[in-house]
């Protein structure tokens, strides 16, 4: 699906975020089973659980664990809060995939670019529309965040693995596969033409 090997997905996740080494693979796989990009579920957990990696972190409205669960998720996924807070980091990472497996999470998306991915945790409602308006209650509560492109910007602001964003727009992961071939083609063509020309001029 992606144009790295598992592997090599798992090899980088390590390097960028250390506290998720031990189970950087299993991010990978959660990542390929619900059909999004490595990258962004490791840069999306690293946002939710402020850099810790920590299946125990708590923030002060009781929302849990490495993606930040409430206790209406935790019932819709049959736990509780307290049982997630109890889990290793593979554990509740079955948890994290059977989370975005929800139809009402997901509501239909393939998760395909990252602020679907991240409003499946925000704000579902919105998926699919990354210019979706945001309520003035929501906004006024996350400091004037107004759309789920802006949200995912300003997720990724500490993101240290490529965010499926450039220069603040969305940057599907298909679009990408031949982009340095092309870029690296057109240089070539470009030195060649200006060489021709330089050895026209002499003569």
């Amino acid at each position: 699906m992606f144009n790295k090997s598992n592997r090599q997905y798992a090899k980088d996740i390590a390097a960028a975020y250390p506290k998720a080494a031990a189970f950087a693979d299993k991010i990978v796989k959660v990542a390929n089973n619900i059909g999004t990009n490595p990258y962004w579920l490791a840069n999306l957990i690293n946002f939710e659980s402020a850099g810790s990696f920590d299946p125990s972190i708590t923030n002060s409205l009781g929302y849990t664990g490495l993606i930040q669960f409430g206790k209406s998720a935790a019932k819709d996924l049959k736990t509780t809060t307290d049982q997630l807070r109890a889990m290793t980091p593979k554990q509740q990472l079955e948890y994290v995939q059977a989370y975005f497996d929800l139809s009402h999470k997901r509501r239909g998306s393939g998760y395909k670019n990252p602020t679907d991915l991240y409003m499946a945790v925000f704000y579902p409602s919105a998926m699919g529309n990354p210019n979706y308006q945001f309520p003035d209650n929501v906004v006024k509560a996350n400091n004037g965040i107004d759309t789920p492109l802006e949200y995912t910007r300003r997720a990724n602001r500490n993101a240290k693995l490529p965010t499926g964003l450039e220069n603040g727009a969305i940057v599907p992961h298909t679009q990408n596969k031949y982009r340095p071939y092309i870029i690296g083609s057109v240089s070539i063509i470009t030195i060649s033409l200006l060489v021709y020309l330089y050895q026209k001029r002499k003569k």
